[in-house]
């Protein structure tokens, strides 16, 4: 049987066919209310709606929501719900994945099974590319990644694949990651899934920036990509900071934007590029996911009082792309806010939300990190000082272990200085 949150998620998804689109927005949810209203003896109320799609902040799915949902699609309740959707064809899905590893080759059958199939099936094509990797089976690995209809579409989970893949790079030794190289320099789906997707703020000093520095494409989006990731870490060991070149901004991921402003704030450039290169139609979730870092690192928490009073909505309300990691960005940075202007309450509300169970585990102990000054800072606040001892030392061995000098203990005590 599958997780109770595989279920809720299988929930949502329905809700979201019911309706007939994705649900994006308030209207949205006003427009899904309606609708079960009209399919379900028992009312629903808005807020529950809001709450289950976490656009009210909430720890998990309320029961009578879970059963209600469930009712108005059809079913007797949340259980009958999931009984039903543990047997879906997985089975059918897995069995071809087999014949195609057994093969090495996808037919033209294969490719429309897989495709039809892959929305409710994820997980096992995530965990079918993480095996491929563990067995070094690399042709056929680029074989698959050449066929992007098989991929999770804009919106959907292509985070999870990319951690499954992230998992299983890390137990290959530096010999056997060679052989990969030539598959990355000239497959831009593999090299995306595999190295933009999973930033592995976790083994920089590891497979990461080792893999990183071989690949040789001629993108320039690429070769920037690059030269950012070995800047933030030469920062992060305290070195200095190579100059940036000038990059055409007019087609660039919003991801690698924000990066590039934050470094280059981080060199000196001033903050307001970061409103002014903001553009209409980027995901404001995504630009600023790199540059909050940034700003904690410099300290520039005025900064992040301006970000908070333009786009707090915004930035904690789930949208179209993996959410929880921009989220826990977002929040961790508004508590150092929160901590600065004497609100300990609120600093503990904005890091309460932050799950770290929910991140994906190329940032998991970045944001960790960075989320241990606030909250040794209110566990001094509050006299507790063996909580703060205890904080002291995660954080000095988590710098350690991610060979990041530039978080020192005096950084620490002293941030608010």
């Amino acid at each position: 049987m599958k997780s109770k949150e595989y279920f809720v998620e299988q929930l949502k998804l329905e809700c979201q066919k019911l309706l007939g689109y994705r649900i994006k927005s308030h209207s949205d949810i006003l427009n899904l209310e309606i609708v079960i209203n009209e399919n379900s003896k028992e009312k629903i109320s808005l807020s529950s709606l809001r709450r289950f799609f976490n656009f009210i902040p909430t720890t998990k799915a309320n029961n009578r929501t879970l059963n209600q949902i469930s009712v108005a699609l059809g079913f007797e309740n949340f259980p009958a719900f999931c009984r039903q959707k543990n047997y879906t064809n997985g089975w059918a899905y897995n069995d071809r994945l087999v014949q195609v590893e057994r093969s090495g080759k996808l037919t033209s059958e294969d490719l429309d099974f897989l495709q039809s199939h892959k929305r409710e099936n994820y997980f096992h094509f995530g965990y079918f590319i993480y095996q491929l990797l563990l067995k070094h089976k690399f042709e056929l690995l680029n074989l698959i990644f050449e066929h992007q209809e098989l991929f999770p579409e804009y919106g959907d989970t292509p985070g999870e694949i990319s951690d499954l893949m992230g998992v299983g790079i890390r137990q290959l030794e530096p010999e056997i990651l060679d052989h990969l190289v030539p598959y990355l320099d000239h497959n831009y789906n593999l090299r995306t899934y595999l190295m933009y997707f999973f930033v592995d703020y976790s083994y920089f000093h590891g497979w990461y920036l080792y893999l990183l520095n071989k690949i040789d494409t001629p993108l320039a989006h690429d070769q920037l990509y690059r030269k950012l990731i070995n800047n933030l870490f030469a920062y992060y060991q305290n070195k200095k900071l190579k100059p940036l070149p000038k990059v055409d901004l007019s087609s660039i991921h919003p991801i690698l934007h924000g990066r590039y402003v934050g470094q280059r704030i981080l060199m000196g450039a001033s903050e307001e590029i970061i409103f002014s290169e903001l553009k209409p139609e980027y995901d404001i979730q995504s630009y600023f996911y790199e540059i909050f870092p940034m700003l904690i690192a410099l300290k520039r928490l005025d900064v992040i009082q301006k970000i908070e009073k333009l786009y707090y909505e915004i930035l904690v309300t789930p949208g179209l792309t993996t959410f929880e990691d921009k989220k826990a960005i977002a929040l961790i940075s508004f508590s150092y806010l929160n901590i600065f202007n004497g609100n300990i309450k609120e600093a503990q509300i904005n890091l309460s939300f932050v799950k770290p169970q929910s991140l994906l585990r190329s940032y998991q102990q970045y944001f960790e990190l960075l989320s241990y000054i606030p909250l040794y800072h209110i566990a001094v606040h509050l006299g507790n000082k063996k909580r703060a001892q205890t904080l002291v030392q995660d954080y000095k061995f988590l710098a350690a272990k991610l060979k990041f000098p530039f978080f020192s203990k005096s950084f620490l005590v002293n941030y608010f200085s």
